[in-house]
């Protein structure tokens, strides 16, 4: 009975497995957003991530390939007998431990150099887990003798049912989460993330636009807007303009007031220096520090804390932010920094977190430089 409950537990986790890798496969090709908890949970940043292809095809792709193969396999073995069919179980053993490994490693580098967690490569890397350590358990127990085969088309039935439930969700989420950067640069995605630019940095009539969405308090708009800040004072000088465009998540408790701020300070001639101060703010729990930045970009701090307390004039300068806010709803945009570079010909690419840096160094990018 030990080896029959591994067998029939591989083929369990395999159908979660391929519900989760199925989701992931048509999110990851067709571009729609996961839904994912917390708005920068990570699930996005990961999915637009180099990590997340090899050889161009979405890694979720073959994890379902893995899934099916192993479900096909602990169906198989249930048919024909444990006792008959040894050398299949020992391929499954391999290839859960091999699935196990790489998915770890998947997870341990977006948590390294992407500082993001998916949960749904979290459930995926609970399925993988589940069928190594079944597989291995019903492998160290004595060889079966009398086995009770579940009825086949139970396990048809179950298998067809994971299948369609990932087909009828991915549906739903191509519906209703399906507006995103990957769907629409065919669509003249960089007009619409331009827009009518407030905030721009660098020649009006540089070739290269970067449109940033950022939010004041996330560390990692902090890191990439200084670096990119740093290369448009030197070597993309001429051939690249900024952006920028507001995105406060609510998780950070004064996102929203920064960007007011910003606005306002935009209208005083003050919006780059009020920005270059504002990142340099480490704790969205005073609103002191905010002042200081206020005070750092030349500015009046009573004058700023009037436009905090004033309910007309912070509305008024909330209408520009939440323009923003709304434009990166449409785009697709649940996470910061999100980038969208529009490049000479018009083309758009879209990239998050410090991809930029990898972007703005690529042989595409640079064979751009200079054009007119």
């Amino acid at each position: 009975m030990r080896q029959e409950w591994a067998n029939r537990t591989v083929f369990f986790c395999a159908c979660a497995g391929i519900f989760v890798a199925g989701v992931l496969s048509v999110a990851h090709i067709w571009g729609a957003s996961l839904p994912c908890g917390e708005a920068q949970a990570g699930c996005d940043e990961i999915a637009r991530s180099p990590y997340s292809r090899l050889l161009r095809v979405p890694v979720a792709v073959y994890g379902l390939v893995l899934y099916l193969f192993l479900a096909l396999a602990a169906a198989h073995r249930s048919a024909q007998g444990l006792h008959e069919t040894v050398r299949v179980g020992r391929v499954v053993w391999l290839a859960t431990a091999a699935g196990t490994l790489v998915s770890a490693l998947l997870i341990l580098l977006a948590r390294i150099h992407l500082d993001a967690v998916c949960y749904w490569c979290l459930a995926s890397a609970a399925a993988i887990t589940g069928c190594f350590v079944a597989q291995t358990f019903g492998m160290l127990g004595r060889r079966a003798t009398a086995e009770t085969k579940l009825p086949p088309l139970l396990y048809g039935a179950l298998l067809f049912a994971s299948l369609s439930g990932a087909g009828a969700y991915s549906a739903w989420l191509l519906r209703t989460h399906g507006a995103s950067p990957a769907e629409m640069v065919a669509d003249s995605v960089g007009r619409l993330a331009l827009g009518s630019p407030r905030h721009v940095f660098g020649r009006e009539d540089a070739p290269i636009t970067i449109v940033e969405f950022t939010d004041f308090y996330c560390p990692k708009c902090r890191e990439e807007h200084a670096w990119l800040m740093q290369a448009l004072s030197g070597e993309l000088a001429q051939d690249v303009r900024l952006v920028l465009r507001h995105r406060p998540w609510r998780s950070h408790r004064l996102s929203v007031e920064a960007a007011i701020l910003a606005e306002w300070a935009a209208d005083q001639g003050r919006f780059w220096e009020f920005a270059d101060h504002a990142y340099r703010i480490e704790s969205d729990l005073s609103l002191d520090q905010l002042f200081d930045a206020a005070e750092g970009a030349g500015l009046d701090v009573e004058r700023a804390r009037a436009v905090l307390n004033d309910s007309e004039l912070r509305r008024a300068y909330f209408r520009q932010v939440n323009g923003d806010i709304q434009l990166a709803d449409e785009l697709g945009v649940r996470v910061t920094p999100s980038w969208f570079v529009i490049l000479p010909d018009g083309h758009t690419e879209f990239m998050t977190g410090d991809a930029i840096r990898t972007y703005v160094q690529s042989p595409e990018f640079r064979g751009h430089l200079g054009a007119e």
